[in-house]
């Protein structure tokens, strides 16, 4: 063979390792822009067909094929926890990398096991890519997003963590504001506020549609629960004084939050997500509450998989459960959470049918310093929520009988002070 004939092949060659090169410089550009560089933790097996389905379904192995397109809601073989001792965490601290690291190494260190998410917070606003028409029509979705749904749903999925995702109902300032067909009105027809807040109003069944279609995107990206707040009217007695419209008068608030829990409980059930709701701790003992935020304890109990009594101990006062009638209940958290779970015990005797919520209360993980001093001694109604507080309310609750717990912080601010860390 001659020179040139040689040096001709070995530029043929050259020639075709750079487009090999070039083609798969293209290939890993086009897979890291969806992602597949952000798992660069996950092993990757040449192998995958030989590896067992059991192995795979424990999560031992993740292949390329579980990061190709796929419908979103292909979570089949998530690891489901049956015993929630969960965590709150808002959209800024799951976003953030340094407390997003800091919340699954206690999920990986302690009994912690769960995240409680904001998807429709307070204010309104959608944290999950979706397809829902009047997000799209007033862009609730457009100012506080989570980061990247489909790495964290396979980060929860690969570390065992449950998603929850939190759901605001009817408190919803940014709705009201863009729709106020849908916001609670006053007699004049202004809009509705409380301490300047709008809230939408629960007999609008084209509101029960919005918030039911946020869940049904929440479900689609991979969360496996979804928990309502603010499924309630404002705790207010001005809201006397307000204009429901149509059906108000032939329902009461109590029969009207209770219909929209059938309604979601009927339009999620394909869906295949676990429904809870938050409730306020008072109305187990006080009907009077009860009617006026429109929450029936027993009732939402026979419906809901999960029900979620707020029982704060900063959020009582003097001498409940047995508390010394001067003395705050923040300074009690081990008697404050045993106590309102032994009412709750006591309405659940009145439900017959067998199955019933499970009873998850959520437990404070804040110091309560607002509370400002003691009315009669001069000492402060609060405590540090630290180690000490958080264990008492959980150990609480596990006398009275309950499995489950969530922790409350609202800026997802865990040192995991009053977990137990596990082996």
């Amino acid at each position: 063979m001659r020179k040139s004939d040689s040096k001709n092949k070995n530029n043929s060659v050259k020639i075709s390792i750079l487009f090999v090169i070039i083609a798969l410089i293209i290939a890993l550009t086009a897979a890291g822009k969806k992602g597949l560089f952000e798992y660069g933790k996950q092993k990757l097996d040449d192998n995958a067909n030989e590896i067992s389905a059991e192995e795979l379904k424990e999560n031992k192995y993740i292949t390329f094929n579980d990061y190709m397109d796929q419908p979103k809601n292909n979570y089949k073989e998530y690891k489901v926890a049956t015993k929630v001792k969960g965590l709150f965490t808002s959209v800024g601290a799951i976003n953030t990398k340094s407390k997003r690291e800091n919340l699954i190494k206690l999920a990986n260190e302690t009994e912690v096991n769960s995240f409680v998410i904001d998807v429709k917070d307070d204010e309104g606003y959608i944290s999950i890519e979706n397809d829902v028409p009047l997000v799209k029509e007033i862009d609730s979705d457009g100012y506080s997003k989570l980061f990247n749904t489909d790495y964290l749903m396979d980060t929860f999925r690969e570390n065992n963590i449950y998603p929850i995702a939190r759901i605001v109902c009817f408190k919803d300032p940014y709705l009201a504001k863009a729709r106020p067909d849908l916001a609670i009105k006053n007699k004049d027809g202004s809009i509705w506020k409380y301490k300047g807040i709008a809230w939408l109003n629960p007999y609008n069944k084209d509101n029960w549609k919005y918030i039911v279609d946020v869940a049904k995107a929440a479900a689609e990206v991979g969360f496996k629960e979804v928990q309502f707040d603010y499924i309630r009217f404002e705790a207010t007695k001005y809201l006397a004084d307000a204009e429901f419209g149509p059906g108000a008068e032939d329902k009461t608030r109590k029969e009207v939050i209770i219909e929209f829990i059938d309604y979601a409980k009927q339009e999620l059930e394909p869906y295949g997500v676990y429904v809870s709701a938050d409730v306020f701790g008072t109305i187990m003992t006080s009907e009077v509450d009860a009617k006026k935020i429109g929450q029936d304890y027993v009732e939402m109990a026979k419906r809901l998989d999960s029900i979620c009594p707020m029982v704060y101990p900063s959020h009582y006062g003097y001498g409940f459960f047995g508390i010394p009638s001067k003395q705050h209940s923040d300074l009690y958290p081990y008697e404050t959470i045993y106590g309102s779970m032994l009412e709750s015990e006591k309405r659940y005797k009145e439900i017959e049918q067998e199955n019933k919520a499970i009873v998850r209360p959520w437990l404070q993980a804040f110091t309560a310093s607002y509370l400002g001093n003691n009315k009669y001694t001069g000492g402060k109604n609060y405590m540090y929520y630290g180690e000490e507080a958080i264990r008492a309310q959980i150990q609480g609750a596990y006398d009275a009988g309950l499995e489950e717990w969530i922790l409350w912080n609202s800026g997802g601010n865990y040192t995991g002070e009053g977990l137990v860390k596990i082996k």
